[in-house]
């Protein structure tokens, strides 16, 4: 949680579903879909928390999915 607080500290206001996000985000990374496309779906994901997530943000989180949720994707 601490790398997404460090992108942004929206992102984490609701951890559940953060981390939700985080393994829809490992869907992505596993059905090897372009990176574009990963990011562009976790923009949408946290459109709630963070309606102006931008792509480096989005990019931070799917690094943070990588390693923590999905280290083997």
């Amino acid at each position: 949680m601490q790398t997404l607080e460090t992108a942004d500290q929206r992102l984490t206001a609701d951890p559940d579903e953060a981390v939700d996000n985080g393994r829809n985000g490992c869907l992505d990374i596993l059905r090897h879909k372009p990176g574009p496309t990963q990011i562009g779906n976790m923009q949408r994901r946290f459109s709630t928390q963070v309606p102006d997530l931008n792509p480096a943000a989005a990019q931070t989180v799917l690094a943070a999915a990588r390693a923590y949720i999905c280290p083997d994707a």
